[in-house]
């Protein structure tokens, strides 16, 4: 049996049973010392020690048994208007086809597309949390931390549903001072509803460092 939470959206609801099946399949899957079964719920999530680290592990394996079964990457690979340049439509699109959630499928987007790109989640001007993905550097937000008042994601109005384009941002507002100057970065937004926002990063290593990198490589060394 599973169970879902009454009024959950249908795309929610279909994570949520896809996630309880991969337990379901998975032998190791096991319930904890004392306890009959392996159940979601908050209050089983919330444990410490070692056993916060198993069942945090355990919880990821499912994740991604359900982003497979609900969006199969040898299918998705077929589909040409997912792919390309890395853009917060894309990962519309792939909500759209496959009937997930814009979280999950940002996700799975970021899973397959292979670019240095991360999406940040906020809500009122405060990051939710951050995906990267593709060798895309540490984002320096954490859970509470103020978006940036000169980022496009606090300065972008509209309506929800409304995205902006995608423009050049400064990796400094994102990114730690000391790896920021080796990087170049785009920015693009979705207005959701009550709030809240997806923002889209895509990365680039900074031209200037790699010609650094490249002259240092490449200069000649004479023997006296």
């Amino acid at each position: 049996i599973i169970m879902v939470k009454a009024g959950a959206r249908d795309d929610r609801r279909r994570f949520t049973i896809a996630h309880e099946l991969g337990h379901f399949v998975n032998p190791y899957h096991l319930a904890p010392d004392g306890e009959a079964q392996l159940l979601c719920t908050s209050k089983h999530l919330q444990v410490s020690g070692s056993q916060s680290d198993r069942r945090l592990g355990i919880e990821a394996q499912a994740n991604e048994f359900a982003a497979n079964l609900l969006m199969p990457e040898r299918q998705l690979r077929a589909v040409a208007k997912l792919w390309g340049s890395p853009e917060i439509q894309s990962i519309l699109n792939l909500q759209t086809l496959c009937f997930v959630s814009k979280e999950a499928a940002a996700r799975r987007f970021l899973d397959l597309h292979g670019d240095p790109c991360a999406v940040v989640f906020s809500r009122d001007g405060k990051v939710r949390y951050s995906i990267a993905r593709g060798g895309f550097p540490a984002i320096e937000l954490r859970e509470g931390h103020p978006v940036h008042s000169k980022n496009l994601t606090a300065k972008y109005s509209g309506q929800p549903g409304a995205i902006s384009g995608q423009d050049e941002c400064d990796p400094f507002l994102w990114l730690d001072s000391q790896i920021a100057c080796e990087w170049e970065m785009w920015e693009e937004v979705l207005i959701q509803q009550d709030g809240f926002r997806m923002t889209l990063l895509v990365a680039e290593r900074s031209s200037h460092k790699e010609d650094e990198e490249l002259s240092d490589r490449w200069t000649p060394r004479f023997r006296r």
